[in-house]
């Protein structure tokens, strides 16, 4: 797909990745080591910043308004990353962990955010999920504006979309074997938190960063949801496909439900085959650097 993003359209994340002590061997608490919080963060220029959320390191950065934008930026940050955190430390796109209760002493260790989250289609709202036991999880959270976007109508209708082409898209191409656990805690289907600019989908872990291949055809098919919501083919789209196929699908972890999805909702081919290709399931940051 071309590296101009649909006219008018921004594209944000804020990903969440696990901290490995390369001297202990093991996955640890980013909070003694990052030592700062998202109303303190680590400023690491242009717009990045980063801060221990919860146990994890998260990043976030000022949205793009084309692809290799994006990708640049996720390259930049995780570099600048790694840099801060030194050569003791790594950066790990796990989706999900049980960590010890020695790493779960702080109190910050147990606080699951204060921000609602939304439910497209029970049209409910409520807190995160409180945590019980180690059990922690790794997102990728898409944050999409566009004019259009304004609209809470097209608020639902984007989410909706999402769910049939990126959400079911990340159950085919994500091999974390850890993916459905998280999905106890956080990404559910039609999961979202509408903002001033758009949407922030909520339903991708964390394996979109293991490499910027896997990045770019997470960008292509938000763009392909974007379009067909633009493109007015939102509601013939949803109407056409049975939205209890799509949340199991995404909920149960049904790669060959998500597949039938996709092809229900005409998945451009050259996309399909993307999803359907097997990516390597090394959980490691290295191919950005």
């Amino acid at each position: 797909m071309k590296n101009n993003l649909i006219d008018g359209m921004t594209l944000g994340a804020d990903p969440e990745l696990m901290l490995f002590d390369n001297k202990k061997g093991r996955i640890v608490s980013s909070i003694p080591v990052v030592g700062r919080d998202k109303h303190d963060p680590v400023d690491l220029g242009d717009g990045i910043r980063m801060y221990a959320d919860n146990v994890l390191v998260e990043v976030a950065f000022p949205p793009a308004n084309n692809k290799g934008g994006f990708i640049e930026t996720i390259r930049t940050a995780i570099a600048r990353m790694s840099e801060a955190l030194g050569a003791g430390f790594r950066l790990l796109p796990k989706t999900s962990h049980v960590y010890p209760e020695s790493e779960l002493r702080n109190k910050k260790a147990v606080e699951s955010g204060c921000n609602e989250n939304f439910d497209v289609y029970g049209r409910t709202k409520g807190p995160p999920p409180p945590f019980n036991g180690g059990l922690r999880t790794g997102s990728f959270h898409v944050h999409i504006g566009h004019n259009q976007l304004l609209d809470p109508r097209n608020k639902d209708r984007m989410v909706r979309l999402l769910d049939i082409y990126l959400g079911c898209a990340s159950i085919v191409f994500d091999n974390d074997e850890t993916s459905h656990a998280r999905r106890s805690l956080y990404g559910k289907a039609g999961e979202f938190r509408p903002t001033p600019y758009g949407v922030e989908y909520r339903v991708l872990g964390n394996f979109a960063l293991r490499s910027p291949r896997v990045t770019e055809l997470v960008v292509d098919l938000v763009q392909f949801s974007v379009d067909k919501l633009i493109s007015g083919q939102a509601d013939k789209i949803i109407g056409s496909i049975d939205q209890a196929n799509v949340q199991n699908a995404i909920n149960s972890n049904m790669r060959g439900l998500a597949k039938s999805v996709l092809k229900s909702g005409g998945l451009d081919a050259s996309l399909f085959s993307g999803v359907n290709k097997t990516y390597k399931p090394s959980c490691s940051i290295e191919a950005w650097l």
